[in-house]
């Protein structure tokens, strides 16, 4: 954080404690969820334009950004003790989500596709057409994808969805526990 944005009149308008950290976890959300979050909609407390909050918004999120690549939080001078400990408490109870947004959002921006989500079931077939009195277990897997269309683009959403017998997912198990080894290998 430059001194010039620490001295920002926006930034340094919001004085007490429990409002302060009230936006600073609307900025969070904004990073998580990657949608804008009008804070004028949530508090009549501070009268600031949107160019104000805009600016302070930015401002914290880039300060949690490079907390992030540098992997370390640290007081800049210009900060008081007071906001210092509010924005870390805030920092390190969302830490963990924010990294992980950074780190997805930059697979994704490479166009390297990414494996969000993975939803299974188990479904037990009791007979067929050509076998009436067949029992079977089936795994069906649904693994939500994401991938960047284009460059400027919003990452284009894709469910791939399949199903396996036993053996089947036996044989996922052992290609996926050997490839397991092999990063643990790497290390």
């Amino acid at each position: 954080m430059s001194e010039k944005q620490l001295n920002s009149p926006s930034f340094l308008k919001i004085s007490n404690s429990p409002l302060f950290s009230k936006f600073l976890h609307y900025c969070c959300d904004e990073i998580i969820e990657g949608k804008s979050v009008d804070w004028r909609n949530n508090n009549d407390d501070i009268e600031w334009t949107i160019e104000d909050i805009n600016k302070s918004k930015a401002i914290v999120k880039d300060f949690f950004h490079k907390s992030i690549i540098h992997d370390k939080f640290e007081r800049p001078e210009l900060i008081s003790e007071a906001v210092f400990n509010v924005m870390q408490n805030c920092y390190e109870t969302r830490r963990e989500s924010i990294q992980h947004n950074f780190i997805k959002a930059r697979f994704i921006e490479a166009e390297h596709n990414l494996l969000e989500n993975v939803d299974w079931k188990i479904k037990w077939v009791l007979g067929n057409s050509m076998l009436p009195s067949y029992k079977e277990p089936i795994l069906q897997l649904n693994l939500g994808c994401s991938r960047m269309s284009s460059m400027g683009s919003k990452p284009k959403q894709k469910i791939i969805d399949f199903e396996m017998n036993i053996e089947q997912v036996d044989h996922l198990i052992t290609v996926l526990e050997s490839a397991l080894g092999e990063l643990n290998n790497d290390d």
